[in-house]
């Protein structure tokens, strides 16, 4: 699994999000990073390092999706 010390955990926290939304978007953050991770442990993708030096999920299907702080973009 990728290294995500680059997204702090405390990131909602100074959008002024309550306390229960910010566990919430841990949560989620959380579930599609270990979807992800299951991909990769079912070689069905892989994890490489973008230019920008952040992470991307290649899948097999072609599809290429970089994580950011805040979100996952679909890049191809």
């Amino acid at each position: 699994m990728p290294d995500l010390t680059d997204i702090p955990a405390a990131a909602a926290a100074h959008l002024g999000e309550p306390p229960a939304a910010h566990d919430a978007a841990e949560q989620a953050k959380r579930q599609v990073l270990d979807a992800f991770q299951a991909m990769v442990d079912a070689r069905q993708a892989w994890w490489r390092t973008h230019e920008t030096g952040r992470t991307e999920l290649h899948l097999a299907s072609g599809e290429v999706y970089l994580l950011q702080r805040h979100g996952v973009v679909r890049l191809r």
